[in-house]
């Protein structure tokens, strides 16, 4: 492996782990959980920085901007907490993010206000198998409405496939909705 480990190699073969990526060179720290055994995680992270650098690709987080610019040899990968459920991973992950140090690589936040910028201005039609039409402003709405996850209704959008077998969703601009809704109710 050619990123380092502390104390040794052993702890690669650690399941159910909260795990740190250290850059030797800034200080600054990725805090990620795993379930699966760290070796395969961290090959995960290694095979996304061999790929940026490949593909040229710019649309990186700074974890994986920092594994090309300082290289791998100065990272090193040390276990913050071994746990025995999803439930306590992710509960001792979200306490060592709130940390300064973890702040830089742990961008979990900025990503998806970069995801869901592309939809700004729009809301989510839903028409069922009459051809009904209904507008929600955003994935939680039609969450509560209905009993299904917000992923359940990205996917629906995404992929253009009913959800609940009876409804198709899409975004669609608020003033085209608008529109929609006053020639209804002409």
């Amino acid at each position: 492996m050619i990123i380092k480990t502390h104390p040794n190699d052993e702890i690669l073969n650690l399941k159910c782990v909260v795990y740190q990526i250290k850059n030797d060179t800034t200080g600054d720290c990725y805090v990620g959980i795993t379930k699966g055994v760290l070796r395969l995680r961290i090959k995960n992270h290694i095979g996304c920085h061999s790929n940026s650098i490949l593909s040229g690709s710019y649309n990186r987080t700074g974890l994986y901007k920092d594994f090309k610019k300082y290289g791998l040899r100065n990272f090193t990968i040390k276990i913050l907490s071994i746990c025995k459920s999803k439930k306590q991973l992710l509960s001792v992950e979200k306490i060592y993010q709130s940390i300064d140090v973890y702040k830089k690589y742990n961008e979990k936040n900025k990503l998806k206000i970069t995801s869901t910028r592309k939809n700004k201005g729009k809301i989510i039609c839903l028409i069922d198998l009459d051809g009904v039409k209904q507008y929600f402003n955003n994935q939680s709405e039609v969450s509560k409405k209905y009993n299904v996850s917000r992923y359940s209704i990205g996917k629906a959008i995404k992929d253009k496939y009913k959800f609940k077998r009876r409804f198709i969703a899409m975004y669609v601009n608020k003033s085209e909705a608008y529109i929609n809704q006053l020639t209804i109710n002409l």
